[in-house]
Parts: structure tokens; sequence; C-alpha cells
């Protein structure tokens, strides 16, 4: 009984990553909700030949294709897969404990169960492809394993595919750390990147030329749903409440709003694992290079944002590296502290995800 118990207080990350599958297996059943029918009515477009469809590229309609039957079994797959790679990544890169303690947060946080791991967007796979392409990308840099090159490459090739933001987010975040590392690596090692990283995007050039041919120049259709800095969409918002003008548009202060909107969602989609973060301050250069990722997300959704509120959502992508941050934090606390984060992380997130599923209550 002893051995039991102190296993459990080590290992009890494992504990709340089984409960987590316990949670999403149990609710993939659940009828669709938001504008989930809509990528449900297009799942089966991928099939026929000349069909007209262009909201975004299509590999989040071939998963849902192949799932027909079950759905939310593509999205949840999808969430796995990211977990155990994450798993294994930071268990090369750092010790097995950092490594559980990632999937945990991982596992645990809100809007990654919900969003991450059940609703079928693209956000959702988009995360994992992310996710897998650079902390990949990391691990090549400290490892110069060439594996970790490709797996970034298919990443970024499956990322890119699922959803057309994933690409610039990722080339950007590559060569800034680049610029960071540059002294580091020989000039052998860049232009291997930037091969990998052309022949990765070949997928995407095609799916884009096929478009064309198709269809045309659907650019524009992209254009009416996206407005460079600044996006009126919160002024709209908040002009009932500050009585200003939907037409005017006065560029600092939508700046500034943007800046405050996407800062207050970080903090509430991190949730409890910026305790550790906040407590410890430990940044060494892997974190650093994660944060650099998390600026260049942020600062794309305040700079190019969608004619909508609520586009929170958008910043999924930063949680599996604010885990990892949160992880090399947590370790250095005691394992109470450690386990009563998470815990609440999983009470929250279940009681989220159940209510926006089963109960629904946002008709």
């Amino acid at each position: 009984m002893s051995r039991l118990k102190d296993f459990l207080c080590q290992n009890f990350e494992l504990v709340f990553i089984c409960l987590f599958f316990i949670v999403t297996l149990s609710l993939v059943w659940v009828p669709w909700r938001w504008d989930e029918w809509i990528y449900l009515n297009l799942n089966f477009i991928p099939l026929i030949p000349h069909a007209h469809w262009v909201p975004h590229p299509p590999l989040l309609w071939y998963l849902l294709a192949t799932f027909s039957l079950m759905p939310r079994m593509a999205i949840l797959i999808c969430s796995s897969a990211c977990m155990l790679f994450l798993f294994y990544a930071c268990k090369r890169l750092y010790e097995a404990r950092i490594a559980r303690l990632a999937v945990a947060v991982l596992a645990t946080n809100w809007l990654y169960m919900l969003l991450g791991s059940l609703v079928m967007f693209t956000d959702g796979p988009v995360t994992v492809f992310m996710t897998i392409s650079l902390i990949s990308f990391l691990c090549w840099l400290k490892l110069d394993e060439r594996k970790f090159l490709l797996i970034s490459g298919f990443g970024l090739a499956l990322a890119s595919l699922t959803k057309y933001t994933a690409a610039p987010i990722i080339l950007i975040t590559a060569f800034v750390w680049l610029i960071a590392l540059g002294k580091r690596l020989g000039r052998a090692r860049i232009l291997e990147m930037f091969s990998m990283a052309a022949v990765s995007l070949l997928p995407l050039g095609y799916w884009i030329y096929l478009m064309y041919q198709m269809y045309g120049n659907f650019v524009s259709y992209y254009s009416t749903l996206y407005d460079l800095f600044p996006s009126s969409s919160f002024l709209t918002f908040f002009s009932s409440l500050f009585f200003v003008s939907t037409n005017f548009r006065f560029y600092p202060s939508m700046f500034a709003l943007n800046i405050g909107f996407y800062a207050v969602s970080i903090v509430i989609i991190a949730n409890l694992s910026l305790i550790p973060i906040v407590r410890q301050r430990q940044f060494d250069l892997d974190s650093k290079l994660l944060l650099v990722y998390l600026a260049v997300i942020f600062f794309l959704f305040v700079i190019i944002q969608k004619q909508d509120i609520g586009n929170f959502r958008y910043l999924l992508p930063m949680i599996p590296a604010i885990a990892v941050i949160s992880a090399k934090n947590m370790v250095k606390e005691k394992w109470w502290l450690r386990f009563l984060i998470i815990f609440f992380q999983f009470l929250g997130a279940s009681v989220i995800t159940y209510v926006a599923l089963v109960l629904y209550p946002f008709r």
C-alpha cells in the first residue's frame, strides 16, 4: 500500500492524463454545437470531384470524412498524438518528470480539452500539427538529429493543410530562432532547414494551384474576412458602451484595445499554469524561444484579425508551449502545489467542457 501511495505521489500526473481520456471519450458522441454542423456538412466534399469549397485547406475535411461515424474521434486522436509527442520530445530535451508535467498541464487546460480535443473546428488539429512542427524544430536545434527536422517539416505540411495561418506563424518563429541562434548553426544546417520548409509547403502550394485552376482568383474570399490593422470589430462591439461611431477608426486606440483583449485572453486561457511561471520566473533559452513563438501568434492576431468577436480561440496553439514553460517552472515547486494546480485545472476544464457540450446553454 505504501508503495502505491509513493508511486501516486511521484506520478500523479498520469492519473489526470487518464482522467482526461475518460472525460473526452465519454463526450465523443455529444451532438454537434455552434458552427460544427458546417464542417460536418462539408466532410463529404473531398470525396466529390470539382466540388466548390474554399473555407480552409482540406485536411480537416478529410479527417472528418474518415471518421464520419464518430467525427469527434478525429479531433481526439489528433489531440492524443500531440500529447504523446510532447511527452517524447520533452523527455528527450529535459527529463521524464518535466515531460509528465507538461502533458498533464496540457490535458487539464480547459480550452485544450474543449476546443483542442472535442470540438470540430480547425483550431484543434492545427494546434497539434503546429506543436509537433515547432517542438520538433527545437529538438533538431538542440539535439542535431535529422529525424526531428523531418518530423518538423511533416508537421508544417499538415498544419498548413489544416489552416493557412499556420505557415506564416511557423516560418516567422523559425526565422527568429535562427537569427537568435545563428552563430551556433552552420550554413549547411540553415540551408537544410530552408530546403525542408520549401518541400513541406509544396502540398499547400499544390492546393492553391488547384483552387486557382477551378475557381480563378479566390483571394478576394479571404480579403472579405480579414482586415489589416486596425480592425473595427471590437469598436463595433463596444460602440453601444462608448457611443463611438462604428465608421470611425482610431488606429492607436484599436491597437491598444486589441492588445488588451488578447492579453487578457492569454491569462484566461493559460489559467492556473501561470502560477509556477509567476512564482519561479525561470526562463532558460528554450523557454525564451517558446516565448518568441507565443509573441508571433499574439501579434499576428492583434494586427490581422477576423471580423467578429471572440477570436480568443485562435490563441489555442499557444497552450502546448505554455504547458512546457509552466512544467519547467512547476518542477521546482513542492509536489502538493503541483497537485493542486493540476487538480483544479482538471476540475475546471471538466466542468466547462461538460456544460459547453452537454448542457449547451449558449443557444
